[in-house]
């Protein structure tokens, strides 16, 4: 009986990290794992977790369970390569399992406790592979599973989840350096994958610069450990030139394998940011855009030292946030006090210890602060100027994963160390059930301040999935006029007014319904709907600029009346109208009365206060999606179309096109319908009684393929965003198809790379199965 008991408790102390977490988790993210709320937290104009996370992911496994690929959304933007934007997540099973099997919000809020499990454990996977035991693992996968990365990017959902693999990556490099096996660097390539897949390239770039980083200063101590034992400058030579030729193979096999494997989405993203806003390269001061000021450390001790944004107390001066303070959730880097003052204790217990390898991730921690600065710090400029690709990416806060990574460590190292002091010392001090009391002791205030941290931030349970179930009656009203597209006006200044009378997301959350009857970008993703704009990362830059030059000026006057006078409507101008009724746009959305003779009030919606209305105008004029034109300006570029659109006496009827030489335009009749259509894909049946411009107001982009009568014909931009085709006299059917070459080679590569993946992997577990069959053989035929 009492060995029963023995054994018992050895089993609960083995079990306990892995317990311990588990529970942390389903605590912290306990409205999510019930499916009660959606974990919330804003921004300036709006929330990227509802206006674009979620959208992207429920439209990605939409398409998914209709056996399609993303590859083009009609949705938003005037038609946007959704797939090469890597924020839909397709390939990412942690994402589409959820997806399939539960209604698309409650499988949404589950990627968060999943994710931080995955974090969590992890991590603690990790530090057990370098030697810190489970009481030290334990604390550094709380730490960095609830550390201020993953609160602040809580409504990045794909740095979320791309972030929690990043420890996995770490395994793979450690248990290579135990075992040498290549089978190690494979893994390293799937999950650098994994974590692209997932939607983040940022987080993936940012994890294979500290690989390198912690790599190569493992080898540097590695050989200095060997060289001071080694008398001969050959035989140092030699185990120098081993140690290179050990990890240069691994780094290029674990570089072969991701650049294959991943090929399918490297190839359409790399495609999409050479047509996109954002440059491959970007400029020094774009790059350094929200800055870490020094003084932010203090945040490290005291999270809400400058405001809380949450409760409005966080400067909302948008100068002040892009030059001096930055943005709170990109520069919040807690991680609890208790772990930052074991993480201080390290540096003695290493020095005592002779624990060298510790050393590497103390000047990774100094590394990535070094980073974090900055505008603030040289190395930032350094790294800008020197290292391959470093320059594509902005916000150097983001570096602050790396920064909780490398504390998370040192704390579960320095914990581990103090645990194994007191339990040297318990026959002469304490018993060991007295230490282990105070470690779960020291584990919880630690969990516990962080949780508090991150529920100050962060509404964990106030936006409840009930009230955000059904559609709203916006959405619905465009749904059943879908053959016309949508915009909004003022959607970020009407969040800021109601965000401002609630004083912050932390105190109400009931105001989001109105903000949502605006429809803001990309809700049209996920209520099948099309709009104008988008607010995707890379948002096209064609359509970006028929958007901007659409909404610059729109207003002429303000109609007032009364005494005093009162705001009574903004009219807009007649230009604008034109522009958008070009642009395929018959309905305006707007939560401010507008004015025009060019347009109608076609309904209003009120939520929850009768003070307040969302407008829904129908425009009088609007192009349909195809038409036949004879009337067409050809300019040379796509500057010169965007600036003769702005030009106040461009009439709607005409098309601007960029062609050198476009052939004679003499049809008088002619018509245009569109006799079938999918996103990505539209059949035509044109009659004309001569040659005729036929535009279809679908952003251009390269990819998109035109047949007359299955003969292939030249795609021209027009009207700056989209595109058209000459077509002949008589009638045709004509066909425009979305085929993305880039797709198409990466998904050859990658398909390529993960058939050896998983043939590789089949025979690895054959042998092993083999390994296993003939150890049982060998032991019945030869008993002890």
């Amino acid at each position: 009986m009492l060995r029963m008991f023995i054994n018992h408790r050895e089993r609960i102390y083995r079990y306990f990290p892995v317990l311990f977490i588990f529970f942390t988790v389903i605590i912290y993210y306990w409205p999510q794992v019930t499916m009660q709320a959606i974990p919330y937290s804003g921004d300036p104009a709006g929330t990227d977790l509802l206006q674009v996370h979620f959208p992207y992911l429920a439209y990605s496994s939409e398409k998914l369970k209709d056996l399609s690929l993303p590859l083009w959304t009609s949705r938003v933007g005037g038609g946007y390569p959704l797939f090469a934007n890597g924020a839909s997540s397709f390939f990412y099973p942690l994402t589409q399992i959820p997806f399939l099997f539960l209604p698309p919000l409650k499988a949404f809020v589950a990627l968060f406790p999943l994710h931080a499990l995955i974090a969590a454990m992890g991590m603690y996977w990790y530090c057990r592979t370098i030697g810190i035991k489970s009481w030290g693992a334990t604390l550094a996968g709380i730490t960095f599973a609830f550390s201020g990365y993953f609160v602040g990017h809580l409504k990045h959902v794909i740095y979320f989840m791309s972030a929690s693999l990043t420890p996995l990556a770490f395994v793979c490099v450690s248990r290579f350096r135990i075992t040498h096996s290549l089978k190690y660097a494979l893994m390293l390539g799937v999950t650098l994958t994994s974590m692209l897949f997932a939607g983040s390239s940022q987080v993936v770039y940012q994890s294979i610069l500290f690989l390198v980083l912690t790599t190569i200063l493992y080898c540097i101590g590695t050989y200095y450990q060997r060289a001071i034992t080694s008398p001969s400058w050959k035989e140092r030579l030699t185990q120098g030139l081993s140690l290179i030729k050990t990890w240069g193979t691994f780094a290029l096999l674990t570089a072969l394998t991701f650049v294959t494997l991943s090929a399918v989405q490297v190839l359409p993203t790399w495609e999409l940011a050479h047509h996109s806003t954002r440059e491959l390269a970007s400029s020094y001061s774009f790059a350094t855009t929200f800055p870490f000021h020094p003084k932010n450390l203090l945040t490290f001790i005291e999270p809400f030292e400058f405001g809380n944004p949450a409760y409005l107390t966080y400067t909302e001066n948008w100068n002040e946030l892009t030059d001096r303070v930055g943005l709170f959730w990109e520069n919040i880097g807690y991680l609890g006090l208790i772990p930052l003052l074991l993480s201080i204790v390290a540096l003695p217990f290493m020095v005592r210890k002779r624990a060298w390898y510790y050393l590497v991730w103390l000047c990774a921690l100094l590394f990535a602060i070094a980073l974090v600065l900055g505008k603030y710090s040289p190395l930032y400029a350094w790294s800008f100027k020197w290292i391959p690709g470093f320059s594509s990416f902005r916000v150097p806060g983001r570096h602050l994963l790396w920064v909780d990574f490398s504390l998370a460590i040192l704390a579960g190292y320095a914990f581990q160390q103090l645990v194994d002091l007191l339990l040297r010392a318990r026959k002469i001090i304490f018993p060991k059930t007295v230490i282990t009391l105070l470690g779960i002791t020291l584990l919880g205030i630690a969990f516990f301040d962080l949780m508090v941290f991150g529920y100050h931030y962060n509404a964990m349970n106030k936006l409840k999935i009930k009230t955000w179930e059904s559609a709203p009656h916006a959405a619905t009203y465009l749904n059943q006029h879908n053959e016309y597209r949508f915009t909004t006006f003022f959607t970020g200044q009407y969040y800021q007014q109601l965000i401002s009378l609630r004083g912050g997301w932390q105190n109400d959350l009931r105001w989001l319904t109105l903000v949502r009857e605006l429809l803001p970008p990309d809700y049209s993703l996920f209520y099948r709907i099309e709009s104008l704009p988008d607010y995707s990362p890379l948002p096209l830059g064609r359509s970006n600029s028929y958007y901007s030059i659409t909404h610059t000026n729109m207003f002429d006057s303000v109609i007032a009346k009364g005494s005093p006078p009162s705001f009574d409507a903004y009219h807009l101008k007649d230009d604008t109208i034109k522009l958008l009724g070009l642009a395929n746009v018959k309905y305006i959305l707007s939560p401010v009365p507008l004015n025009s003779l060019l347009m109608n009030e076609a309904a209003r919606m009120t939520i929850n206060d009768a003070s307040a209305s969302v407008y829904l105008y129908e425009l009088t004029i609007a192009q349909p999606k195809v038409y036949l034109t004879t009337n067409a300006v050809t300019v040379s570029s796509k500057d010169e179309a965007a600036a003769t659109l702005m030009q106040s006496d461009y009439q709607a009827a005409n098309a601007i096109v960029e062609y050198t030489t476009l052939p004679s335009l003499n049809a008088v009749q002619s018509h245009a319908a569109i006799t079938s259509s999918e996103e990505g894909s539209y059949t035509v049946r044109t009659s004309t009684d001569g040659s005729a411009l036929l535009v279809l107001n679908e952003s251009w982009y390269p990819g998109w393929r035109a047949t007359i009568d299955g003969n292939d014909t030249q795609i021209i931009p027009v009207n700056l965003a989209f595109q058209g085709i000459v077509v002949p006299k008589g009638e045709h059917t004509v066909r425009f198809q979305f085929q993305s070459k880039t797709f198409f080679w990466g998904a050859m590569i990658s398909g390529i790379g993960w058939l050896m993946i998983i043939l590789l992997t089949i025979q690895l577990l054959h042998r092993r199965w083999l390994t296993a069959h003939a150890n049982v053989k060998s032991k019945i035929q030869n008993p002890e």
